[in-house]
């Protein structure tokens, strides 16, 4: 069989084989492990926003803002508060320090600069849980290819992905290259919106409140942007403008005070952003989990796979396994589960 877009044979699937890598999470129910990791990531966001903000409207409270920042902080952290001191440069040939209000205006900065920092840690949980759905999702397909109904094809672009997993591939896919690599996910994500509740309205919303609000648009975004701040600093080119321009233009009439994308400038981000953001990364995720458990026949994608979920998915504690179930048992795709005994 040939791809009708491309003149590479395909090989037949009864002569592939799923091989996870190291860096891949070892289980049949990733959404689990992300909720975990999710968790932690918007704990150490909030808590430090919430630090900064009660810190510097305590600040401005002060008698006189032209006085030195030292009394600002503890005798504990000296020796920080020289390095910083130090970043001003020198004035009459002495480090003198910041006084009360440059500080409190450097800081303004802050929430822009880490939730900047923070977005780019998070998208990188996202990719750690689209490798394990990836691979939780190619083996669905297989294990229920001779199922009724069932209309998988072995594609060059899922083959490309599968070999890029091997331990003889020096690079990881892409979240592109692995969404593009299953239109009908694609589509799924087309359809769901962008962020779970309306920055304006706070009600809840599940379709896509415009063309460009959807959460597939949402996520090529943010991995653009994450590309930009990597390799760039930040710095929009006009390639990016235009590919994203309708989206962040719909984002804004929902989000108040976003600057507009331009050229050679770069995102003043804010804490509403990292909300929506994070809402968006949440939701897909959720949504793909569901479609693996549709796929598989609720063989994967829940905490008690093989077997049937428990109670739709809620359930107390106490019927939480000890272990999360791994990615290839008994009954799994015979040769990919053989391979991963032998590794």
């Amino acid at each position: 069989m040939k791809n009708k877009h491309s003149n590479i044979p395909l090989r037949k699937i009864d002569d592939v084989v799923v091989i996870r890598p190291d860096y891949v999470w070892n289980t049949r129910s990733p959404f689990k492990l992300f909720i975990e990791y999710h968790k932690r990531e918007t704990q150490l966001y909030w808590s430090s926003i919430l630090m900064l903000k009660t810190n510097v409207e305590s600040w401005k409270k002060a008698e006189n803002l032209k006085l030195s920042s030292r009394k600002l902080f503890s005798n504990n952290f000296s020796s920080m508060y020289e390095v910083y001191t130090k970043t001003y440069g020198k004035k009459n040939n002495v480090f003198e320090d910041p006084t009360i209000e440059v500080t409190i205006s450097t800081l303004s900065d802050f929430e822009s600069k880490f939730t900047e920092s923070s977005i780019v840690s998070y998208f990188s949980l996202f990719e750690m849980y689209m490798h394990c759905w990836t691979l939780n999702y190619i083996l669905a397909k297989i294990e229920s290819n001779n199922t009724a109904n069932s209309s998988f094809e072995w594609t060059s672009k899922i083959d490309t992905l599968n070999e890029k997993y091997k331990p003889t591939s020096f690079t990881s896919p892409s979240v592109s290259q692995i969404l593009t690599a299953f239109p009908e996910v694609v589509r799924a994500l087309q359809n769901i919106s962008y962020a779970s509740i309306d920055p304006i309205t706070k009600q809840e919303i599940i379709e896509p409140p415009t063309s460009n609000l959807n959460a597939f648009n949402a996520i090529i975004f943010w991995k653009e942007w994450r590309n930009l701040i990597v390799h760039r600093n930040g710095f929009m080119d006009s390639k990016f403008v235009d590919r994203h321009g309708k989206f962040w233009e719909d984002l804004r009439s929902k989000l108040l005070h976003l600057p507009k994308l331009r050229v050679d400038q770069r995102l003043k981000l804010n804490s509403a952003v990292y909300r929506t953001y994070t809402s968006t990364m949440y939701n897909t995720c959720s949504k793909l989990r569901e479609i693996i458990i549709d796929v598989s026949k609720e063989r994967r994608g829940h905490v008690h796979a093989p077997n049937k979920r428990v109670g739709n998915g809620k359930f107390s504690n106490e019927l939480m396994p000890q272990q999360l179930p791994t990615l290839l048992m008994q009954g799994d795709h015979i040769p990919s589960f053989a391979m991963a005994a032998t590794i």
